[in-house]
């Protein structure tokens, strides 16, 4: 009897499994999750121009049960999160069943920053014997570090800075090229001439900054943009 009823049972048996194993299959998996963070950082133009920038998302509970997604998984960076170092990524469901998770990522990423050859003193201005362009894990060193030594030849120190240190912007300050009471050469540029005048600064200024200046013929006063040579340029 028992081996008459047998198809029955195998039959009963997988019918209430099936569910089981349709539902298993509706799970959003881990790899998944870890495959859309890697994606989306990966995209991002912070780490694009990073040759070196390599993105490990943390590991998933396996344990973790979320139903799978009917659309895209949405990445995103929540407030305050920060694309290098040890971070949290978002990851969120919107349909059919809405579910938001987040994710524990690493991102390292070495590039050549300017470091102090030497020790440097406050309003020191800066030379190419001053410091040298040094691969830094990027995690690490400060906001505001320079990666092009352009960026900081002649520039004035505002702080005493020890050797081996990371120069940042905050370090530095374009040099002051005129000091109020100084004479200086007014310029008046038109489309096809340009005028030169004497004037006296009514206050100091570095390169690129806007000053007041007093005519010495007319006296009166213009404003006007220092340039490089340390001349004022008259709107």
């Amino acid at each position: 009897m028992f081996k008459r009823h047998l198809p029955l049972l195998i039959l009963l048996c997988s019918s209430a499994l099936s569910p089981q194993i349709a539902s298993a299959a509706e799970k959003q998996t881990p790899q998944s999750i870890q495959n859309a963070v890697k994606e989306y950082l990966l995209q991002q133009p912070q780490i694009q121009r990073l040759s070196s920038a390599n993105v490990a998302p943390g590991r998933l509970d396996k344990r973790l049960k979320l139903e799978r997604c009917g659309q895209p998984l949405q990445v995103f960076l929540p407030p305050g999160g920060k694309l290098i170092g040890k971070s949290t990524v978002g990851v969120r469901c919107t349909a059919p069943t809405p579910w938001t998770l987040y994710v524990p990522v690493t991102v390292t990423a070495y590039a050549a920053v300017a470091t102090a050859n030497h020790p440097l003193q406050r309003g020191a201005l800066l030379t190419y014997e001053d410091f040298s362009m040094v691969q830094q894990p990027l995690h690490q060193v400060p906001a505001g570090y320079l990666e092009n030594n352009e960026e900081l030849i002649g520039k004035e120190l505002t702080r005493t800075v020890a050797a081996g240190k990371t120069l940042t912007r905050n370090m530095l300050k374009s040099p002051t090229l005129i000091k109020r009471g100084q004479q200086v050469t007014l310029i008046a540029q038109q489309r096809n001439f340009e005028v030169r005048m004497n004037g006296k600064a009514l206050a100091n200024g570095a390169a690129g900054d806007r000053i007041r200046v007093q005519n010495l013929s007319s006296k009166k006063v213009v404003e006007g943009t220092i340039d490089a040579q340390g001349a004022v340029v008259v709107d």
